[in-house]
């Protein structure tokens, strides 16, 4: 056992600092002495003095100190644990909130265990009780709920243990009068975590869900992955596109959790929503990371010469719409053009035009900052496309782009580097305006 499993120095002090981030331990520097085995704390860092009274010197070292408030005094632990559930579910988590009203010119005071603010700026209050036993009394607490009301617009109460018998009638009524939720112990993480509640969150946008999203077992990752691409199929809101790609973007998303099925499924309606002008950033970006997962599927699925057309109106440099759209369309493109081959008479002679002639306001954003080698690869299969016709109509645009608007050294270079078969008419033309 001793060979298969050893613990090094070093993974026990990971291991502590660790404990340190959660403040389950503190950890201090003191001075220590091997001699006569003397230490204490280290506090005042401009006047040290490493000579130990027996002659001896004394060495520096970080010391780790269990935090016994953390685990004893008052149920801090449990108050800790509930305050990290929900920095993971609400952008403002307050522990310990002490809180001053005034109630027909009196004054009252309360404290409320963790306070929270929802995106629509609702207070949330959560009184945490440790009670490892059968039976919660809630008399204490009763008596402060009437004052949480004045201040949160909802209230749970949050226990640890695991089954609540209330020892009261009297307390069963105050709960019910009082409207107050009650999150049992062992139901805690599902009660928040649930993954209608995580769908939810990503409706709602919070800032934490794809870091909430990783920390999950796979067995909810897989339902709300599930329930995720059921909502993008009924594509009633592009929250769930929204959501699905940045979820794809993560390293810890096993997309075979997804049924493969449904996914495809899904992937039609993204092309389909690019046609009809729905949704479309969101779904070019989904198309893209789809057909990253099934290419043959997609390559077989969708007409190149329809996409084509319907992405050349994202070739624009200055429209919102272009912004928001050209770059998830053309991304995909310049990945389509560099894995496929191509096949002659694939693709209409005049979406070949409508692309390179909106794509030369472009040059100036993807030559001149995207990938060269993408770029000049989706110029060339579409050149081997252009028709003499066509030919003329790029070069005299280009020139009146490049005496107008266009960066001179950009567009010089892109020529340069094109290094394609031009007409002698056009080359003497490039020749005369300084491009070439």
């Amino acid at each position: 056992m001793e060979d298969e499993f050893k613990i090094t120095k070093l993974d026990l002090i990971k291991f502590l600092d660790k404990l340190v981030d959660l403040e389950v331990f503190n950890k201090k520097l003191e001075t220590n002495c091997k001699n006569c085995t003397k230490f204490e704390l280290l506090e005042d860092f401009e006047n040290v003095n490493l000579k130990c009274s027996c002659g001896n010197l004394k060495e520096i070292k970080f010391k780790y100190y269990s935090n016994y408030d953390f685990i004893l005094d008052r149920g801090f632990w449990f108050e800790w644990y509930v305050y990290n559930l929900c920095k993971n579910l609400y952008r403002n988590v307050y522990p310990n909130v002490k809180c001053t009203y005034v109630i027909d010119g009196k004054e009252f005071e309360c404290e409320i265990d963790i306070l929270a603010a929802t995106k629509d700026n609702k207070l949330i209050a959560f009184e945490c009780k440790d009670y490892m036993k059968s039976k919660l009394s809630l008399k204490d607490f009763i008596e402060n709920i009437s004052k949480l009301h004045h201040i949160a617009h909802e209230i749970y109460l949050v226990s640890s243990v695991k089954d609540v018998k209330f020892n009261s009638k009297i307390e069963s009524s105050a709960l019910i009068d009082s409207e107050l939720k009650f999150i049992e112990g062992m139901k805690l993480e599902e009660s928040f975590l649930n993954a209608d509640n995580i769908i939810s969150f990503f409706e709602e946008r919070q800032y934490n869900i794809v870091s909430l999203f990783d920390k999950l077992p796979d067995s909810k990752k897989e339902i709300i992955l599930d329930n995720l691409v059921d909502l993008i199929i009924k594509n009633e809101d592009e929250v769930y596109l929204e959501s699905l790609n940045n979820l794809l973007t993560r390293i810890s998303v096993n997309i075979k959790l997804i049924n493969e099925d449904k996914l495809l499924t899904s992937l039609d309606v993204a092309l389909e929503n690019v046609y009809s002008k729905k949704f479309i950033s969101y779904s070019l970006e989904y198309i893209k990371y789809i057909y990253f997962l099934y290419p043959t599927y997609l390559k077989n699925k969708f007409n190149l010469n329809k996409f084509l057309k319907h992405g050349c109106q994202f070739l624009n440099p200055i429209s919102t719409e272009g912004y928001e759209c050209r770059a998830p369309f053309y991304y995909f493109i310049t990945e389509y053009f560099r894995k496929e081959v191509l096949d002659i008479g694939e693709i209409d002679e005049n979406v070949v035009q409508d692309f390179l002639l909106k794509f030369i306001p472009m040059i100036e954003v993807y030559y001149g900052s995207y990938s060269l080698e993408k770029t000049l690869n989706v110029f060339k299969c579409l050149w081997e496309y252009a028709t003499p016709e066509i030919e003329s109509k790029f070069i005299n645009k280009l020139i009146f782009w490049y005496k107008t608007n266009g960066s001179k050294y950009v567009i010089s270079n892109f020529i340069e580097d094109f290094k394609i078969n031009l007409s002698r008419e056009n080359i003497l033309l490039l020749e005369h305006t300084g491009i070439i």
